[in-house]
């Protein structure tokens, strides 16, 4: 018997993830259609489950609530293996088992659950006294983010932005990730190498959907957003080693971290070459497949952010209505939130998720066995519909060169990434498909 199953991801793409499962206790390589990667087997066809909404949508409302305590203490890192609810929804359809002589009785029908990929963030905000602008100079910017996050209480750069962040971490669309948050130039001891801003003032914590847990402590913690004021200069080289050094050491099976990079200005402390700022995101991605995403405020020049945040295998996106794109052209790598109106703020905040999340898949388990993750198979059905193209794997991130995809970790991976070529044409097909096939070892 063989099964098919339908996972219609919610994403603005409206992509539908289909998982075809043939497990055999006797020899799983007898089946044609797993070996070699071409064809498909009898069954694949057919329609999706109705995808239920997702991230990507344009609004910025956010939850209001005044729920739950804080936690104390801004140190560690908090993990869980649940997906982010609200960032997208996934449902399991079958199709009629067809038969496959081949595979009779290898599988038994059983429903399974759909995981998505959740999110850990690592926040690096640009702390200079230039974030006070317009309403003064140094800490005359300062305010504290409360409730719904959408009107603050004083008209500058830093206020907007604090309360942009707390909006996205209370946002339903964030349920289930993770955010740590530290800021640049930190409040301590730090160094142009990563010291210091390496280590978050508000370690990684699971975001609720709402404005309570992790979310409040976020804000108002020791370390929090409430807590931190502009105050230095901008050291960019030590904040983009900290960030990398930090997601590289806190990555979790089965979860996908990035780094973000807020800022209003140029550097002004520590190397100021934009080779050097680009090296370091570029030699990130190819050590480890994580991506840094910038984004600039008034008072930032576009060119020289795009040029940090544009390495090979960044992920690109659209100009939008809001000129997303800093200089009115598209497409580009970094985002452009203006003078840091929340809205627009936690807009581009769900657009960097949605980049991530719309190529980034967990691998579905096989319903008996161990997965082989040497037949696995992922085909995309552009516009939704046959013939299928095979994507081809390769073996990581650097490695790609057209269309692909890789595994997080070969030795035991628990996510399928797109490499950016297949990652960019999914994102632009309003109806794309993509199939993974997958089979098991013998039990």
């Amino acid at each position: 018997m063989k099964r098919l199953d339908y996972l219609a991801l919610g994403l603005p793409l409206a992509a539908a993830l289909c998982v075809q499962q043939a497990c055999s206790t006797d020899d799983t390589a007898t089946d044609p259609g797993l070996g070699g990667g071409g064809g498909t087997a009898s069954g694949d066809g057919g329609g999706g489950a109705g995808a239920s909404s997702g991230i990507g949508g344009g609004g910025a409302g956010t939850s209001s609530g005044t729920g739950g305590g804080t936690s104390s203490g801004t140190g560690g890192s908090t993990s869980s293996s649940g997906g982010p609810d609200a960032s997208f929804d996934a449902d399991f359809a079958y199709d009629a088992p067809s038969y496959d002589a081949g595979l009779e009785d290898a599988c038994v029908d059983e429903t399974a659950e759909a995981q998505p990929v959740p999110l850990d963030i690592y926040f690096l905000l640009d702390a200079s006294t230039s974030m006070s602008s317009p309403a003064g100079y140094g800490a005359a910017g300062d305010c504290n983010a409360v409730p719904p996050f959408t009107t603050p209480s004083v008209n500058s750069r830093w206020c907007k932005a604090v309360n942009a962040m707390a909006g996205y971490v209370s946002d339903p669309l964030a349920a289930g990730n993770q955010a740590a948050v530290q800021y640049f130039d930190t409040y301590g001891s730090d160094s142009c190498s990563g010291a210091g801003y390496n280590t978050p003032t508000v370690g990684l914590g699971l975001l609720p959907g709402n404005y309570s847990g992790h979310a409040q402590t976020f804000v108002t913690a020791n370390g929090g957003l409430n807590w931190a004021y502009p105050h230095s200069n901008t050291p960019t080289e030590g904040a983009l080693n900290g960030l990398a050094q930090f997601t590289a050491a806190n990555v979790t099976p089965g979860r996908v971290i990035i780094g973000i990079l807020v800022t209003d200005g140029v550097p002004s402390a520590c190397s100021t070459s934009d080779n050097t700022l680009a090296g370091i995101t570029q030699s990130h991605f190819n050590n480890t497949g994580i991506h840094t995403f910038i984004v600039g405020m008034d008072g930032a020049n576009f060119t020289r952010l795009e040029n940090w945040a544009s390495y090979t295998g960044a992920l690109s996106h659209p100009d939008g209505p809001n000129d997303s794109c800093g200089d009115g052209n598209g497409p580009c790598h970094h985002y452009n939130v203006g003078n840091g109106n929340p809205a627009v703020f936690v807009d581009a905040l769900l657009a960097i998720q949605n980049a991530v999340l719309s190529c980034t898949f967990a691998i579905p388990q096989p319903s008996q066995g161990v997965l082989d993750p040497n037949l696995v198979i992922v085909e995309y059905y552009p516009n939704g519909q046959p013939p299928a193209q095979v994507l081809p794997r390769v073996m990581n991130q650097g490695l790609c060169n057209g269309d692909g995809w890789y595994y997080d970790n070969n030795t035991n991976p628990t996510v399928i990434n797109l490499c950016p070529a297949s990652c960019t044409t999914v994102q632009a097909d309003a109806n794309a498909q993509l199939k993974i096939r997958i089979a098991c070892q013998g039990s």
